[in-house]
């Protein structure tokens, strides 16, 4: 007989190996037209095996929000833990922009962005997980730039920086031979002037 863990570790292997698979699927074919058989297919297991763990597609979107929203939680962890918001931030511009032109991930996000678009509530799930982590950040600049600049000029900030880095989804589908060098050297100075108090 397997113990409670070991029963909750298979449940969390199972539950990632379908979200692996959906989001597979939804690169490939769209989320309209990546249906539960290719998911259950990819996944290498029944569409039934599937529907114990999430009740229709919409959950397993939710599933993938979540999960990227952890991912980002463990960004913002790692940028108050360093102390020094600017140099962190500094410090991880080329893995930031390794993960936000990995062509897997832009296929992903781009099709989340598309089905938010259209369904209301997958948008609600992708606004939600936004205004988490931008609340988050928000306080971490303040922090770092201090009390005297006015909260819109903090939340300016705050979303020229979200701009910058989600924008790069979109440059990297209109102009796949960027140069990352220069782009990341260009990154830098944009962040550095965002990051100063004055």
């Amino acid at each position: 007989m397997s113990s409670p863990d070991a029963d909750s570790d298979r449940a969390r292997l199972r539950r990632s190996q379908i979200l692996d698979a959906a989001a597979e699927c939804f690169r490939r074919h769209g989320f309209h037209a990546a249906s539960i058989a290719q998911i259950s297919k990819t996944a290498g297991m029944s569409a039934g095996h599937i529907y114990n763990y999430f009740e229709n597609k919409e959950a397993i979107v939710a599933a993938i929000v979540e999960r990227g929203l952890h991912d980002m939680q463990e960004v913002l962890a790692r940028l108050t833990a360093a102390g020094n918001l600017r140099e962190a931030m500094l410090d991880e511009v080329d893995q930031a922009m390794t993960d936000c032109l990995d062509e897997r991930e832009t296929r992903l996000q781009l099709e989340l962005c598309a089905e938010a678009g259209r369904n209301e509530r997958v948008a609600a799930l992708v606004r939600a997980a936004d205004a988490h982590s931008m609340t988050q950040f928000t306080a971490l600049l303040r922090l770092t730039l201090g009390p005297e600049l006015p909260q819109a000029e903090i939340d300016g900030r705050v979303e020229a920086m979200a701009a910058l880095f989600d924008g790069l989804t979109i440059r990297s589908v209109r102009n796949p031979g960027l140069d990352r060098a220069a782009l990341a050297a260009s990154m830098r100075r944009a962040l550095t002037a965002l990051l100063s108090p004055d």
